[in-house]
């Protein structure tokens, strides 16, 4: 006798059709695009960008109204730029020191006088002016100074994206010392003079770079809020604000990173009437699931009853 139709084999390849049917549902993604700017942006400077990003998200695949979320970042890098030098005063580490000697020359009168002498009678010697040498020292002075370049400003970059505006200032500080330079001549000058007769002293300096500086990488991000998704979504164009507030930077590049999501498929369910409704298409196999436990219970009760005639 033959053996009838499984109605359990049956339920398990309609519950594996449906299976089948079900078409795969993909999570949200993000893709990202970064732009190179390269452009110097100086203090007061401010510029209100439109990015076109929606050719971007074609290439992959979504069109601008399937973006759900998104963060915007600035990339920029302040560099060191030195006001005119500043010279300190002259005087630091002063130093004095013999450098030699000259001679110095000074008269003096020499009184006259009567000499007399038995054979020759007397005479008289006028006096007269002399002159004698003594010695003068002469000195070298020294003193260093230091020739400052600084940079106190910490550039700050800005930006803004729908309603939100975010900063980010340099905080990277940096100090450094030259060598000194040779001896520098300055001026010489005559000290206790007396007589036409001086002491030369001979000034000299040295010099050396002192840097200061404050610097670094600048980032700022933003969360695209709910004016900057409404922009994008209306036509798939951006608006960024950027600007300078203090000092100046280079302004190297902005990234877009945005999370976003094909639109769940919708599924036709016919309605008592024929007609068919749209509805969204179950997310889990509970009820797959449940169709197979039926089938293997059903299919279990049929071999019993086979076995029992």
């Amino acid at each position: 006798m033959k053996n009838p139709p499984s109605f359990g084999l049956a339920v398990i390849a309609a519950a594996a059709g449906a299976i089948a049917s079900m078409p795969a549902q993909s999570g949200p993604i993000t893709v990202s695009q970064t732009v190179r700017l390269n452009t110097l942006m100086q203090q007061g400077a401010s510029s209100n960008l439109q990015f076109d990003l929606s050719s971007f998200l074609a290439g992959q695949g979504f069109t601008p109204a399937e973006v759900v979320s998104g963060q915007v970042s600035v990339f920029g890098f302040s560099e060191a730029s030195y006001a005119a030098p500043q010279a300190d005063p002259y005087g630091y580490n002063q130093q004095t020191s013999q450098s030699g000697s000259h001679n110095g020359w000074y008269s003096y009168y020499v009184q006259g006088h009567s000499y007399c002498s038995w054979w020759n009678g007397c005479y008289y010697s006028g006096g007269y002016y002399a002159w004698a040498a003594y010695t003068i020292y002469d000195y070298t002075e020294t003193s260093d100074r230091d020739i400052r370049h600084t940079d106190t400003v910490a550039d700050r970059l800005q930006f803004t994206v729908g309603a939100t505006t975010v900063s980010d200032t340099a905080d990277t500080r940096s100090s450094s010392e030259g060598v000194y330079s040779g001896l520098i001549y300055d001026a010489t000058y005559y000290d206790n003079c007396w007589n036409g007769n001086c002491s030369y002293r001979t000034v000299y300096h040295r010099e050396r770079n002192v840097y200061s500086a404050v610097y670094g990488d600048l980032q700022a991000v933003a969360l695209l809020d709910n004016d900057a998704l409404a922009d994008l979504r209306g036509d798939g164009i951006l608006s960024v604000g950027l600007g300078a507030p203090a000092g100046q930077f280079m302004l190297n590049s902005i990234s877009f990173d945005l999370m976003v999501q094909h639109p769940p498929p919708q599924v036709l369910r016919p309605t008592g009437n024929g007609a068919a409704n749209d509805v969204p298409e179950p997310h889990s196999l509970a009820l797959v699931g449940l169709a197979l436990a039926v089938a293997l219970g059903a299919g279990s009760l049929l071999r019993r009853r086979r076995d029992a005639q």
